[in-house]
């Protein structure tokens, strides 16, 4: 069994605890944050001691994993420290501010010799799965677009819940790197490696109440010569689940509302695969964190490197870091290897 504690405990926080109490080789000790009784509140409902100080987790020996669930500012910086600690790390998006970041990461990784889970886990709903089946083998024929789109609602109100939010400095930007950054991991996931983009970005609803992005789009140019086309945006009225569309020789595979269909011409769509909603997680980004977490401490226990490890993450975050680039360069066209 090992012994895991979560820090920070605000929005998601919850969600990985609900994800270990269910994990097989998991046992939640310790919940740390900042604001006492939110830890207080999470370790009475879980039956596990809460602390304030996260130096305490980093030098409690008993521990063995991390969860870094803290504002984006300080994820890289408490992951590192935790690995330094000997301690293995599930960290949540972002992974890290920048590129500069990102690099630093990795090497504390690799110096330290423990193992990074990242906590992309849309890619684990049912319906994502099969549709990555029948991309790699090609059922449907060569994939030859893709297509992401997003509507979410965020408004003053969300962004009033925190300080950090909403600030270039603590945030790292808006749309694209809170909540669109699972869609652009789909849609690398699936549509295979991504070598450069066009982007643009603007705050369409909330100018003058936050500094970031509400609003953003991107033309991916794929290594195999296909284009993606991306459009995410927090200004909606409501929050609908992402739609990822495929398009195949043989016909058109969309992810919409936590089910896959085929559309063909001419034909009603057809279900083809719907994710399983009686885990912990929400409707708009499924509920996949339950089974990243298990998948991690199992593959810890059998000594196995069956989860998402950190470079799982790398190339998603260099895709976000380069539309970032792009937008603020006149929308000019970035490589992702530059």
């Amino acid at each position: 069994m090992l012994h895991a504690a979560i820090v920070g405990y605000g929005n998601i926080g919850p969600t990985h605890a609900a994800g270990l109490k269910t994990a097989e080789f998991a046992n939640l000790s310790v919940i740390c944050d900042i604001q006492a009784d939110r830890a207080k509140i999470g370790a009475a409902e879980y039956g596990c001691r809460a602390v304030s100080d996260y130096d305490e987790v980093l030098k409690d020996g008993s521990v063995d994993v991390v969860h870094v669930c803290t504002p984006h500012y300080l994820h890289k910086d408490m992951a590192v420290k935790a690995l330094s600690a000997g301690k293995h790390v599930v960290l949540e998006k972002p992974l890290s501010m920048n590129k500069a970041e990102l690099k630093e990461l990795i090497s504390a990784q690799e110096t330290f010799g423990k193992k990074v889970c990242v906590m992309f886990q849309n890619r684990k709903n049912n319906a994502v799965q099969v549709l990555k089946e029948l991309t790699d083998s090609k059922k449907f024929g060569k994939l030859l677009a893709i297509s992401g789109f997003m509507t979410w609602d965020r408004d003053e109100a969300y962004y009033a819940q925190d300080e950090w939010r909403g600030k270039w400095a603590t945030e790292g930007g808006g749309v694209l790197i809170n909540q669109a950054v699972h869609l652009l991991d789909l849609m690398g996931y699936i549509g295979g490696k991504i070598e450069a983009v066009k982007a643009s970005i603007s705050t369409k609803r909330l100018a003058g109440v936050v500094e970031v992005e509400d609003t953003a789009d991107a033309l991916l140019f794929y290594e195999n010569g296909m284009r993606g086309c991306f459009y995410a945006s927090n200004a909606y009225t409501t929050t609908t689940p992402f739609q990822l569309t495929a398009e195949f020789e043989l016909g058109r595979i969309r992810y919409s509302d936590n089910f896959l269909y085929e559309i063909k011409n001419g034909e009603a769509p057809r279900i083809v695969a719907g994710n399983d909603m009686n885990t912990p997680g929400k409707s708009c980004w499924g509920s996949g964190h339950a089974q990243v977490i298990d998948e991690f401490y199992k593959a810890l226990e059998n000594k196995t490197d069956d989860y998402l490890a950190l470079s799982t993450g790398v190339d998603t975050s260099n895709l976000l870091f380069s539309i970032y680039e792009s937008a603020k360069d006149g929308e000019k066209q970035v490589k992702l290897t530059d």
